[in-house]
């Protein structure tokens, strides 16, 4: 790698690693990228800092992988049950109540 690059890098990770606490965020209305970004640092983090510290667990892939698609499935689900009741609404009936 080239001296110009490695230098940040490995002055970040020693940053990261000697750090008590870190704090991973993003701004408002997050796009893919924002997220896909802590994602990755915060993956990036737990794996530096779990080799100083017993308490933290090393996070696999697959973890990292499945649990937004879990989230995302729970998500979906939530949105779709109330919505499939209030189709099964008549607009008419709900008007004439109101």
């Amino acid at each position: 790698m080239r001296p110009m690059i490695e230098a940040p890098l490995r002055r970040a990770t020693d940053a990261i690693a000697s750090a008590s606490s870190l704090a991973i965020s993003c701004h408002v209305s997050p796009d893919g990228d924002a997220l896909g970004s802590a994602l990755a640092l915060g993956y990036a983090a737990i794996r530096i800092t779990s080799s100083h510290y017993l308490a933290l667990p090393e996070l696999d892939i697959a973890t990292i992988l499945v649990m937004p698609l879990v989230l995302g499935a729970v998500v979906l689900l939530a949105c779709y049950l109330p919505a499939r009741r209030a189709g099964r609404v008549e607009p008419m009936d709900v008007l004439r109540r109101v």
